[in-house]
């Protein structure tokens, strides 16, 4: 027999919300993730002023240097260009520092966009299911509403629970224990009718 497709039952309700709170697991995972890379983010930021800072107070400014050698005689070309030199050291390094924080974080961009897509993706919700699975999901049920109903009449609390088994225990053990008495004088009494008979 081909199986055939039903609407959802109540009874795959739990699947839905074990499903619903893997959602939710995820979701929160991944909000975490994305707080990581924001504060990564914003130290690389910081990081990257802080060097800008750093080199912009190393560099004198213009002013200075004119008042510095306005007073003094014409340097010779070689200072010049050792002068020169290390500007353009001095910009050529900047410019590799911000190069290089720029390239971390296109990579710690690229490194959160594989960790997202990475993350385990939750088959779509199926809005039909076997017959075969709803016929099996119907016995899951029914088994527990029998192991439910064997509970029935017990109190919630657990120690009142064990009591009140403990005392059906010992009320069942009375009966069997009665029970065997009126064996044992259904014995006696069928035991003294054949002496009866035997005598006559």
């Amino acid at each position: 027999m081909s199986p055939m497709a039903f609407p959802l039952t109540p009874s795959s309700a739990p699947e839905f919300t074990a499903q619903l709170q893997r959602v939710e697991i995820l979701h929160q995972q991944l909000k975490t993730e994305h707080a990581r890379a924001q504060e990564f983010l914003a130290k690389l930021r910081r990081g990257e002023e802080i060097q800008a800072q750093a080199l912009h107070s190393q560099a004198p400014p213009q002013s200075v240097q004119t008042q510095a050698t306005g007073g003094q005689q014409r340097p010779k070309p070689a200072a010049v260009n050792g002068a020169h030199s290390g500007q353009e050291s001095m910009c050529c390094c900047q410019h590799h520092q911000s190069k290089s924080l720029t390239e971390k974080e296109k990579k710690m961009a690229e490194e959160y966009r594989k960790a997202r897509l990475g993350l385990p993706i939750l088959p779509p919700l199926p809005t039909h299911v076997d017959e075969r699975e709803v016929r099996d999901l119907e016995k899951r049920v029914r088994g527990l509403e029998g192991r439910v109903r064997g509970f029935e009449g017990l109190p919630p609390d657990r120690e009142m629970a064990l009591l009140e088994v403990e005392r059906l225990r010992r009320e069942l053990e009375g009966l069997a224990r009665r029970r065997e008495g009126l064996f044992a004088g259904l014995g006696q009494v069928e035991e003294k009718g054949k002496a009866g008979r035997g005598k006559a």
